[in-house]
């Protein structure tokens, strides 16, 4: 059986909300919507990563577990032979998307967590993100382990710190947060 996301997804976004409507009715009423904002955009980055690393997933068959998972270790091995590709979307999809999927992430991490207000820190949550999916992937018969992904996720999170910073969102968003 093949599980599609939009399931997962519905019934994930419907637990996040009611875990955000019992958290307002908990901090009497008091919203603000910067966080909220804040919040709802670093939830649709994770739902959004989650949506394009481990689905479609297949579930209840003999094939949805690799007997011989598809890993690889050599950093610029897949990132080589996709650019050497003779379709050119072949290496815009796979490295541009892999970069575009974590640009959310590192552009709102620094929001959302004060404490990962550093480019070290925010490559390390977002490189540590994608290991965390990498080893997932290992067993699934549809994915594979691959370092370069670990690369170009990071490269998209420091893509989206450094948009951030560069249009100065964080200190827009703490100036009027305490006003």
């Amino acid at each position: 059986m093949r599980i599609n996301f939009l399931l997962p997804g519905i019934l994930i976004t419907l637990v996040w909300i009611l875990v955000k409507l019992i958290q307002f009715f908990r901090k009497s009423r008091e919203i603000s919507y910067k966080d909220a904002c804040v919040d709802t955009l670093f939830f649709a980055s994770i739902l959004f990563i989650i949506s394009k690393t481990m689905f479609p997933l297949d579930i209840g068959s003999m094939t949805s577990i690799s007997p011989s998972p598809n890993i690889n270790l050599v950093p610029f091995a897949t990132i080589q032979q996709q650019l050497s590709h003779s379709y050119y979307l072949v290496p815009l999809r796979n490295i541009g998307g892999n970069i575009l999927l974590f640009i959310p992430l590192g552009f709102i991490v620094s929001l959302k967590y004060q404490w990962l207000s550093s480019l070290g820190k925010v490559i390390l949550f977002g490189v540590g993100l994608s290991l965390i999916i990498e080893t997932i992937q290992i067993p699934l018969n549809m994915r594979s382990f691959d370092v370069d992904d670990l690369l170009l996720n990071g490269v998209g999170t420091i893509v989206g710190y450094g948009l951030q910073k560069l249009f100065r969102v964080e200190k827009f968003y703490y100036r009027t947060l305490s006003n």
